[in-house]
């Protein structure tokens, strides 16, 4: 392509005049023309600063010495062009443009019909077909993401449990030695719950706070996409959570530490 400025999503690394795209070339016949390159494209070109690449460009030959070279800030899908030509150079060469409209969905054939009969050389694209097949592909991959959360929840559950169940003899010693100290079953079983829930909550929202931060760095910086928290999602999801987490620790505070506190008191005294 051609340009005189650099792209807000390029910089340049290195050039023959410090910060310019362009320097001008000592060349008699003026044939050799200054060129800035990509470096994804030099390195694959295996070219450097004061090299000459060829092109044919419809049967005309033009010759680029590179004088800069440019890279690209990693920020998400956005127009790009392995060589820039001073605009003088293909301001006069075949090009292609492109131009967008936003019309109603029952207007786009006719749309399409009038431009197909007053200009056969111009090609139309329906976006909204493009637009469904991206939204397609988006819901599969949520789909997808909504299977591994699952599994994750269902790996996280279980290995709640055994960690229950490995510190229960644990667990049973301290209760039994606050039932010692006169504290009543009812208040053993509050003690337990609540340890186990402000535990399981802490560890949630810790988990949700990690992945929104990641999801807002992904969606903004990556895709340059405006981010908005899904509240309702959140809401419905920390519900079931305090929910299941209540119920597997009552579960545990009613079958484990229940059942064997009493043994481990007479025990102890």
């Amino acid at each position: 392509s051609y340009t005189d400025t650099v792209m807000d999503t390029e910089y340049i690394t290195e050039s023959l005049t410090d910060g310019a795209l362009y320097t001008p070339i000592d060349d008699a016949d003026q044939q050799v023309k200054p060129l800035s390159i990509l470096d994804t494209a030099a390195s694959m070109l295996n070219v450097g600063m004061g090299d000459e690449v060829v092109f044919n460009i419809q049967g005309i030959e033009i010759i680029g010495q590179i004088t800069s070279i440019r890279t690209r800030y990693e920020r998400g899908p956005s127009p790009y062009f392995y060589f820039l030509f001073e605009p003088s150079v293909l301001s006069a060469a075949p090009q292609i443009q492109f131009a967008t409209a936003h019309v109603s969905e029952d207007m786009i054939p006719e749309l399409q019909g009038k431009l197909v009969r007053q200009f056969p050389a111009v090609t139309t694209i329906d976006g909204t077909a493009i637009a469904e097949q991206i939204q397609e592909l988006v819901v599969q991959m949520s789909r997808l993401v909504y299977v591994f959360t699952l599994l994750a929840l269902l790996t996280g559950v279980m290995v709640l449990i055994s960690s229950l169940l490995s510190t229960s003899q644990d667990r049973m010693k301290d209760s039994a030695s606050f039932r010692l100290l006169g504290m009543q079953k009812r208040d053993l079983y509050m003690l337990n719950i609540l340890e186990l829930g402000v535990l399981g909550i802490s560890a949630a929202t810790f988990a949700v706070v990690i992945a929104s931060v990641g999801a807002w760095a992904a969606i903004t910086q990556w895709f340059n996409l405006q981010f908005s928290v899904p509240w309702t999602s959140l809401a419905i999801g920390g519900a079931a959570l305090i929910v299941l987490l209540f119920a597997i620790a009552i579960i545990y505070v009613r079958l484990v530490i229940g059942r064997g506190i009493m043994a481990r008191v007479r025990a102890m005294v």
